[in-house]
C-alpha cells in the first residue's frame, strides 16, 4: 500500500514539474561567411531552447542582404548529389520535449540545434558591397514565441580552407602542393 501511494505522489509531483512554461534561448557560434565576388553568403550558430516548450526560428533580416532564408542540405534520392532548399522555419526543441510523462522530471535536457556549413544554415541572399570586409554583423532573427533577437555574428576566418567555399579536410587548392592525398 505504502508503494501505491509513493507511486502516486510521484505522478503527481511529475504532472506538476511537466508544466510548459516558456523560458529563454542560448545563441553560440555565431559566424557569418560572405567571399568577395559571391551573390550570397551565409550564417551558422547554436540555438538552445533552455526552457521547457519548444520554439520556432520562422525569419531573419539582415541589412546587408537582400532577404535572409533558412536553409538545409537534403540529398536528392535519384541523382544522390546534395542541394540546398529553403525550409521556412525551424524547431528549437525544449527541454521536455522527449520525454514522458513519468520521465521528464529526471530526464529533462536542452536539444541545441546548431545551423553549420553543409546543413541548416541562414542564406543572405543579395549580399551587399561591403558585406564581405565586414569583421562582425547584425542579423535579426525572429522566433514564435521569444519574438525579435538582434544577435552579432563574427566574420568567419578567411585562413580556414584557404578562403575556399567547402571543406577539404587535410587537402589544398594550392597546385604546387605535392602532397599525395
Amino acid at each position: 500500500m505504502k508503494n501505491i501511494i509513493f507511486v502516486l505522489m510521484l505522478s503527481l509531483t511529475t504532472a506538476f514539474a511537466c508544466t510548459k512554461t516558456y523560458k529563454s534561448l542560448e545563441l553560440s557560434g555565431m559566424e557569418f561567411r560572405a567571399l568577395k565576388g559571391a551573390k550570397n553568403g551565409s550564417a551558422y550558430l547554436t540555438i538552445t531552447q533552455t526552457g521547457e516548450i519548444a520554439d520556432k526560428l520562422i525569419g531573419s533580416n539582415c541589412v546587408f542582404a537582400d532577404h535572409v532564408e533558412i536553409h538545409d542540405h537534403i540529398v536528392d534520392p535519384m541523382t544522390k548529389a546534395k542541394k540546398m532548399i529553403e525550409i521556412g522555419a525551424l524547431v528549437i526543441p525544449g527541454t521536455h520535449d522527449d520525454c514522458s510523462f513519468i520521465t521528464c522530471w529526471f530526464e529533462a535536457k536542452p536539444h541545441p540545434v546548431t545551423l553549420k556549413k553543409g546543413g541548416k544554415h541562414l542564406m543572405l541572399m543579395g549580399i551587399k558591397p561591403g558585406a564581405t570586409d565586414l569583421d562582425t554583423m547584425e542579423i535579426e532573427l525572429v522566433f514564435e514565441k521569444a519574438g525579435k533577437i538582434i544577435v552579432t555574428f563574427k566574420a568567419e576566418d578567411k585562413t580556414q580552407n584557404g578562403g575556399c567555399c567547402h571543406d577539404h579536410g587535410s587537402k589544398s587548392h594550392d597546385k604546387n602542393d605535392k602532397t599525395k592525398y
